[in-house]
C-alpha cells in the first residue's frame, strides 16, 4: 500500500514540477525580461576599431541595448584580463567630462537598470534622441577613439 501511495505522490509531483521545467528550457524564457526591463542575455562585443576588436590593454568590452524605465540606454560590460587592477576612462563627445570605471583584479563589472553603487552607475549610457545616424556615428567613434586603461598604483 506504501509503495502505491509513493507512486501516486511522485505523478503528481511530476504533473506539478513540469510546466516549470519546459518553461525553464524554452529559449523565450532564456530571452525573457528581468524586472528592471533589461534582457537577460544580449552581451555582445563592442567594437573598438573598425577592425572589430573589442580587447584594449587587457579590457574586454561589451555591450548590449536595454530599456531602464522609460529611457533606452546601452549597457556597458568590462573584462579585466588582467592580474592587476585598472582605471577605464572614456569619453561621449567632446562637449562631456571624462568617465572614470575602476575595475579590480581579474574581474568583471557590469551596468545594469539595477544599479547598486555609483561606479556601475557609469557603465550605463543614455541614448540621446533625435540624433541622427551621422551624429551617432560621428559620437560612437569619438567615444572609441577617446578609451585610456591604466594602472591603478
Amino acid at each position: 500500500m506504501k509503495t502505491k501511495q509513493k507512486l501516486v505522490f511522485l505523478i503528481i509531483l511530476a504533473a506539478l514540477i513540469q510546466p516549470f521545467v519546459f518553461k525553464a528550457q524554452s529559449m523565450s524564457f532564456r530571452q525573457s525580461e528581468e524586472p528592471s526591463g533589461e534582457k537577460k542575455t544580449g552581451w555582445q562585443q563592442a567594437k573598438l576599431d573598425d577592425k572589430g576588436t573589442y580587447v584594449k590593454e587587457g579590457i574586454e568590452f561589451y555591450s548590449k541595448k536595454a530599456e531602464c524605465a522609460p529611457n533606452k540606454v546601452t549597457l556597458l560590460k568590462l573584462v579585466n584580463t588582467n592580474n592587476y587592477p585598472v582605471k577605464v576612462s572614456y569619453q561621449l563627445n567632446p562637449d562631456s567630462s571624462i568617465v572614470n570605471v575602476m575595475v579590480g583584479a581579474a574581474a568583471t563589472i557590469e551596468g545594469s537598470c539595477m544599479v547598486t553603487n555609483g561606479n556601475l552607475g557609469k557603465l550605463i549610457l543614455n541614448i540621446p534622441i533625435g540624433l541622427s545616424d551621422a551624429e551617432k556615428q560621428k559620437n560612437k567613434d569619438f567615444m572609441r577613439s577617446h578609451i585610456i586603461v591604466s594602472l591603478i598604483k
